[in-house]
């Protein structure tokens, strides 16, 4: 996989990745000052899902969405990866989500934890956690034909 840069941001090319069943999508990318977006494509050419992320110290994840007739797939697996990886590159902080309650125990897999604020709860993944669990994020790697390794 590579990595350029792009404006004050490492990002990612574009990749050809695997869903949980080993079949092949495409993953594109796109940033703009504080921001970076990544979707999912299935081989015809629909978008099977898409995040959202504004970037400072933390990496905010404002949205992510994978279509229902691609969900349980690990689509959106892949779109936090893609969260994680930019993480790294960039040397942020953590990223940050707050998700529906839907999704609270898919963030918890991912080695998210609970944490407040005036707005109320959200959900953190820090940097240093992320590096602490290397081979589980290797793992997901791998298994998802991302070419990166922490």
């Amino acid at each position: 996989m590579k990595i350029f840069n792009a404006g004050k941001y490492r990002i990612m090319e574009a990749a050809k990745v695997l869903d949980n069943n080993g079949k092949p999508f495409v993953l594109n990318f796109d940033s703009a000052p504080s921001r970076i977006n990544a979707a999912i494509f299935d081989n015809n050419g629909v978008c099977a899902g898409k995040c959202h992320s504004a970037t400072d110290r933390f990496l905010n994840s404002i949205r992510t969405d994978v279509e229902s007739e691609y969900k349980r797939r690990g689509l959106g697996i892949i779109l936090r990866l893609t969260q994680v990886i930019h993480m790294l590159e960039n040397n942020l902080e953590s990223i940050l989500t707050r998700p529906t309650l839907e999704a609270l125990p898919f963030n918890e897999k991912l080695k998210f934890d609970y944490a407040a604020d005036e707005y109320g709860i959200y959900m953190e993944l820090p940097n240093k956690i992320v590096r602490k669990n290397h081979d589980f994020f290797n793992g997901l790697f791998e298994k998802h034909g991302l070419d990166y390794e922490i």
